[in-house]
């Protein structure tokens, strides 16, 4: 059921997606608002289902991780069995999301490794779950990602985030990693909190942090947002294209409205961009404008529908 926001609470949604880490009393002074009205706007977002969470962005591939996106096709199962696969599958290790699609394909699964082999041996392991009812399945890699952070109010963009440049490896120790683990779970956790439950002082917190931020490790602050409570529907477009023009459609589709994210990718498409329309008609609008100024580039397209949010979001491979 469509939930209606006003404008103070797409104000705060575009300040949350702008950094969710920043305090109510930041967010209140850019909104001219008081803070007590921006706390109870956020907790009334929460509990309306509309803002599902608040959570740090983190490149895990400066930690030597990469994620192996798996699009899967069922066959002669039924939405029991379906459920019992992905509960099986989201308490298992290693797996960073699973969705599930309406369109060509049901799930879309995510796992963590530190390589191909690595890849293989976990994703045969979970396999083994619902081999019986794969009819279809294909493998891709996330290469590097934008992520656009939504001004709610005014259809447009903030800022982009981008993250995965390259894989290397930055040493971080294990009061790092409790550190970022909390950051995932909760962007708006305080450096007093988090002191407290780590035997730290707030000072070495935010010391960490501020390192881990200038590593690019934790590339920014950002929300989960339930579109469909919204009244809009939330797409993945995937395009083949012809080499050497990525660059030119990534750059046209970061301007576009209520594009969320536009990602390269290594199998099945070159770019993959996820988006929030009103109906169908608006995607095809777009897919046309799309044909328009780059039909001589665009090879092929697909699309498929997030036909909830996600069964399990883990951003850490740990």
């Amino acid at each position: 059921m469509e939930q209606k926001i006003d404008k103070i609470d797409k104000k705060i949604l575009g300040e949350l997606d702008y950094n969710s880490r920043q305090t109510n009393a930041a967010i209140a002074k850019k909104i001219k608002a008081s803070k007590e009205v921006v706390r109870y706007r956020i907790e009334s977002l929460k509990k309306r289902g509309i803002l599902e969470n608040c959570y740090a962005l983190i490149d895990n591939l400066k930690l030597g991780y990469q994620i192996g996106i798996v699009w899967i096709k069922f066959h002669n199962t039924t939405e029991e069995i379906e459920r019992k696969i992905i509960k099986k599958i989201t308490n298992s290790e290693n797996v960073g999301m699973t969705i599930r699609l309406y369109g060509k394909w049901d799930m879309v699964l995510g796992i963590w490794s530190k390589d191909i082999f690595e890849f293989k041996k976990r994703y045969d392991k979970l396999s083994e779950e619902f081999k019986q009812y794969l009819k279809e399945n294909l493998i891709t890699f996330e290469m590097n990602s934008d992520y656009l952070s939504w001004d709610f109010l005014h259809d447009k963009k903030f800022k982009s985030v981008d993250i995965g440049d390259s894989l290397f490896q930055t040493k971080i120790d294990d009061i790092d990693k409790a550190i970022i683990k909390k950051l995932s779970i909760n962007s708006r956790i305080s450096a007093i909190e988090i002191s407290e439950e780590l035997s730290l002082t707030a000072r070495a917190v935010i010391q960490r942090i501020k390192r881990l931020e200038k590593s690019g490790i934790i590339a920014g602050y950002k929300i989960n947002v339930n579109y469909e409570n919204l009244g809009l529907m939330h797409y993945r477009i995937f395009l083949k294209t012809l080499p050497g023009v990525d660059k030119k459609i990534r750059d046209y589709l970061k301007g576009l409205p209520r594009v969320i994210s536009v990602m390269n990718y290594l199998g099945y498409a070159d770019l993959e961009f996820r988006i929030c329309i009103k109906n169908i008609k608006e995607l095809y609008e777009i897919i046309s404008d799309l044909k328009s100024k780059f039909g001589d580039s665009i090879v092929e397209y697909d699309s498929v529908m997030f036909l909830k949010s996600f069964e399990v979001l883990n951003f850490l491979p740990f």
